[in-house]
């Protein structure tokens, strides 16, 4: 079972009443990961397309945090570096190979910054 499956399914479950999640042929080693996924399931239903969409929003999120970070802590020439960084790695990478699946490096992405700035 690959991590996404694991991932989706133990959303599914959590959906059904498992708080936990139940997951018998594999693991994840995500925690909160499965509860994100089961909260869009909760809100759009169970389509992967609102995962693949949210996941896109969130990035784009993490991205403007991001910028905001290195400007609060660098300057404003390192936010416009940041900026430009920032967005290449995003559209070069993350939304070819990470976005479209259900990982829990796209929640991460967008919580390492929310960290920096609390």
């Amino acid at each position: 079972m690959d991590d996404w499956d694991s991932y989706e399914a133990m959303s599914r479950s959590i959906l059904n009443g498992h708080l936990f999640g139940e997951l018998k042929n594999g693991y994840t080693s995500s925690f909160t990961y499965p509860y994100f996924l089961a909260g869009i399931h909760w809100v759009f239903g169970p389509s992967l397309s609102a995962i693949y969409y949210t996941q896109i929003v969130t990035l784009f999120i993490s991205c403007i945090l991001m910028v905001i970070c290195a400007n609060k802590m660098f300057g404003h020439r390192a936010g416009n570096a940041t900026l430009l960084l920032v967005i290449l790695i995003a559209i070069l990478d993350i939304s070819k190979w990470y976005v479209w699946r259900a990982l829990s490096e796209n929640l991460a992405l967008l919580m390492i910054p929310i960290m920096f700035l609390a």
